[in-house]
């Protein structure tokens, strides 16, 4: 849902919040094959679930991944489902 419902500001790459995630996880990143100048997307949605930035963030998975986002990513809390969707919230520090 990122690439599609997530728009990208301008100002983004100079999030200085994310400069400091890119430089902290910049090996284990590259050692998982991602290229740390094309790959914003999941980088960008690592970042946020992670709670770096100073806003709530939201994310959507497919009900059939409910076990998935359950073990990798606990700190989402649940907020609704429809259409084989489920919508999560991740709350600001």
């Amino acid at each position: 849902a990122t690439l599609f419902y997530g728009g990208l500001d301008a100002s983004f790459k100079n999030d200085q919040s994310f400069k400091n995630y890119i430089a902290t996880h910049k090996q284990e990143l590259e050692s998982h094959g991602f290229n740390i100048e094309t790959s914003y997307s999941y980088i960008r949605t690592q970042w946020m679930v992670e709670g770096y930035g100073d806003k709530p963030a939201c994310f959507i998975a497919k009900v059939i991944e409910e076990d998935v986002v359950k073990e990798l990513y606990p700190q989402l809390q649940e907020l609704y489902r429809q259409n084989g969707f489920i919508f999560y919230i991740r709350k600001s520090k």
